[in-house]
């Protein structure tokens, strides 16, 4: 049972409710001189947090109203973030910590992003997310570390955040290292402003000692592999700023993940582990997921190998050591999988002197394949029908494809692409001679390759001019 506390200004210790786990306090219409609109803040307390007089890291989250309330959470999901501390701290994997939720306003976008940008998706927003870190670090923090028992150093304070709040979190860590030292980056918005992070990671100072976590899923979006290359991408110009993966950054890949709240709570536990909690423990399962599952030759495919220790933390192995068996029929490249030959070979990886295999089967076609079998009925008495192809995809063309003929005014063929082919073609006669329509309107028609299927064109009265 949750139970809040509303306190417009200042906290009396006097007024808390309690609860069997961790409560809150809300303070409404919090200022900022930076900013141009107030926030709600809502703060999270450990169960024995009036109990006790010891003092507690803090982590700060963005969109405070999404983290512990269903009610006030967006589309009434909620990201079960209390719910999630009091599980580890029950199974000793956590000491207990304050969150610090500070609830979006209506500048949202523009004060979780580092620039200006004006596009399609986006239009005049952004830039004002330093505006947003100075209220943080300079009021925020200094009203809840005067206010709480928080152990007010950098090595215990941090922030979260997930989409744009994971990117703002990111950003954040990297202009304050002297305040923060952790981050934990959910679904970041990476992407933002034509992925200008992987600039911008130049000038941000990221210590020996922090600690960054990562994750994202292979469900975000229309493009099932945005979010992770993304996600890669940065990762790897981490390690090339001398950061150390498990030391300094826990980066995960989830393969069923969309970009939702509902997916934020499902992998909650992680992030608080590696940044708070008490995380190392033998491994418990290994995983291999490939992404799409089928391989053909000429396919390629994201290789995401998923780590699972008995504390419940989850990562990916990020392909320091993975090997393909016989490379005649499967390549490894950068986290790819690309298929040469028709034929199965075993990929394995060493982790804590152990050796993990999987097999790995390559289709003697691409798995992208198409066939479409065209039906075409002409109203016409005809010997013979072709398809004059003009156009594939956006390339020009000039060949001919002959119907087999059933009868006299029924034939058909079956045609093969790769997924997204668009042919654009012309009836014609055994000639080669186009046909057009009574109008005197040549006879256009086209096909898209978007699944296996069976098309039917029905020709009315047709003729060849002279």
């Amino acid at each position: 049972m949750k139970k809040f506390i509303l306190i417009s200004i200042f906290i009396l210790l006097t007024n808390f409710i309690f609860s069997a786990d961790g409560f809150f306090i809300i303070h409404k219409s919090f200022k900022s001189k930076y900013l141009t609109f107030p926030h709600n803040i809502i703060v999270y307390l450990p169960r024995d947090y009036s109990n006790t007089t010891k003092s507690y890291p803090v982590l700060y989250a963005h969109d405070g109203q999404n983290l512990f309330d269903a009610k006030t959470g967006f589309g009434g999901k909620e990201w079960m973030l209390d719910e999630n501390i009091d599980e580890l701290v029950k199974q000793g994997l956590l000491d207990g910590i304050i969150v610090v939720g500070i609830y979006n306003n209506a500048e949202r976008i523009s004060e979780y992003t580092p620039s200006f940008i004006s596009n399609q998706w986006v239009v005049n927003q952004g830039g004002k997310l330093s505006n947003y870190a100075k209220f943080i670090v300079e009021e925020l923090k200094p009203f809840i570390d005067s206010n709480y028992r928080t152990l007010k150093d950098r090595n215990n304070n941090g922030v979260m955040g997930s989409s744009l709040g994971g990117i703002a979190s990111f950003y954040i860590l990297g202009w304050y290292p002297e305040v923060f030292s952790k981050a934990a980056c959910i679904s970041p918005s990476f992407w933002w402003d034509d992925v200008r992070v992987t600039n911008d990671i130049n000038n941000l100072n990221f210590p020996s000692d922090c600690r960054i976590y990562i994750d994202g899923g292979f469900k975000e979006g229309d493009d099932e592999s945005s979010m992770i290359i993304h996600m890669r991408s940065v990762y790897n110009l981490l390690l090339k700023k001398g950061l150390k993966t498990f030391d300094n950054i826990m980066y995960y890949e989830d393969p069923f993940g969309a970009h939702s709240e509902f997916d934020w709570a499902r992998r909650g536990k992680s992030p608080i582990l590696y940044l708070y909690g008490n995380y190392l423990s033998n491994i418990k399962d290994v995983k291999y997921y490939i992404i799409p599952n089928k391989i053909g030759i000429g396919d390629e495919s994201f290789l995401s190998i998923e780590i699972c220790l008995k504390s419940g933390l989850k990562f990916t192995e990020f392909f320091n050591n993975i090997k393909v068996l016989d490379p005649e029929i499967l390549k490894f490249n950068e986290g790819k999988l690309i298929g040469l030959k028709n034929g199965k070979t075993l990929i394995e990886f060493n982790l804590d002197n152990s050796n993990y295999t999987k097999e790995i089967e390559i289709l003697p076609f691409s798995r992208d394949i198409i066939t479409i079998k065209l039906n075409i009925i002409s109203l016409n008495d005809v010997s013979t029908i072709k398809l004059n192809v003009i156009k594939e995809n956006k390339i020009e063309t000039n060949y001919f494809i002959e119907l087999n003929m059933i009868n006299k005014t029924n034939g058909y063929c079956e045609i093969t692409r790769k997924s997204g082919t668009i042919l654009k073609y012309e009836i014609a006669n055994n000639n080669g001679e186009n046909a057009y329509n009574i109008n005197d309107k040549l006879i256009q028609l086209s096909l898209t390759f978007n699944k296996n299927k069976e098309v039917t064109n029905v020709i009315e009265k047709w003729k060849i001019k002279e």
